[in-house]
């Protein structure tokens, strides 16, 4: 069983249980469609799926309950057990640091070191706005870096802006990489292009789009891309994007499903958020991640070498 595909099925499965749970679709203990209804919708082996509920048992989202199906499981309000890690990921990682030498008991304190230690101010390039915030957000959110948007019109080689001279990272994407790469070599300062997971249409994404879906962005420029990159989807003709101060959105039907970037969420503040909302995904790729990680160990080992 090859584990990238093993490492799909599951992530296919987690976020659709975690966007039904999070919708008010689903709740604790509810049953989950069976082993092969899922395989057949995912077009993969039933064994695959199965092995999948297995590990999102160990992580604790569902019940595996024998002769009786998989349900929901009571997940906690504390949203730090919510996303607590696997166990048989965290007892494979301090296993191998304590064979390396590490004592179990010193690991949250080197892993705290390498990457809280040193806090990190990035700056965004990007060249719309959802883009820009939605990276941003992501860099903030899931790594503690205080994080700007930049948008390319802003810079100049005689004076970049402000953002970027006081930023340890430039982050930016495949778009606008080289005028970025072109001023971090100028300033000496390192730069990650952001690839956008490979996942991001998913089959999950796909299901949704065998009815209607709004997509609510900010920037025009933003709609004009999506377009261009969800037209080759299927599916993708039932697919409205609207642009938030521009279209009525309060004309979203309410059981649609609605995706809201995160620019547009803040466009339209206190507004009611129309339809049933889909939870935003995180954009990064496998490699994205783990270069975004690299630069935080490399920095902060360095800052602490010199304190």
């Amino acid at each position: 069983m090859p584990l990238y595909k093993l490492e799909r099925v599951t992530s296919v499965l987690r976020d659709r249980i975690q966007d039904a749970i999070e919708m008010g679709a689903m709740k604790a203990g509810d049953r989950l469609p069976g082993t092969r209804k899922l395989a057949d919708e995912l077009r993969v082996d039933p064994r695959l799926v199965a092995s999948a509920f297995r590990r999102l048992h160990q992580e604790g989202l569902v019940e595996l309950r024998p002769r009786s199906g998989v349900y929901v499981a009571e997940i906690s309000e504390d949203p730090s057990i919510q996303r607590a890690l696997p166990s048989a990921w965290a007892t494979e990682v301090v296993a191998q640091a304590v064979e390396r030498g590490m004592p179990a008991h010193r690991i949250s304190e080197a892993i705290a070191t390498l990457t809280e230690t040193h806090k990190v101010r990035a700056a965004v390039v990007a060249a719309t706005s959802d883009q820009a915030v939605g990276m941003v957000r992501e860099l903030q959110d899931d790594y503690g870096i205080a994080a700007g948007a930049v948008f390319p019109e802003q810079i100049t080689r005689e004076k970049p802006p402000t953002a970027l001279l006081r930023a340890g990272l430039l982050v930016t994407t495949r778009d606008t990489q080289t005028v970025v790469r072109r001023l971090a070599t100028e300033l000496g300062k390192p730069v990650v292009v952001v690839q956008v997971r490979p996942d991001l249409f998913s089959e999950d994404w796909i299901a949704f789009m065998n009815g209607p879906v709004y997509v609510i962005v900010a920037d025009p420029r933003f709609r004009v891309m999506l377009r261009q990159v969800i037209r080759s989807v299927p599916g993708s003709a039932n697919v409205t994007i609207l642009l938030a101060g521009s279209d009525e959105v309060s004309l979203v039907p309410r059981d649609a499903r609605t995706y809201v970037s995160e620019a547009a969420r803040r466009m339209l503040g206190s507004e009611a958020l129309p339809g049933r909302i889909i939870r935003p995904r995180r954009l990064f790729s496998s490699q994205t991640v783990r270069d975004i990680v690299e630069f935080l160990i490399t920095h902060n080992r360095a800052k602490a070498a010199t304190d």
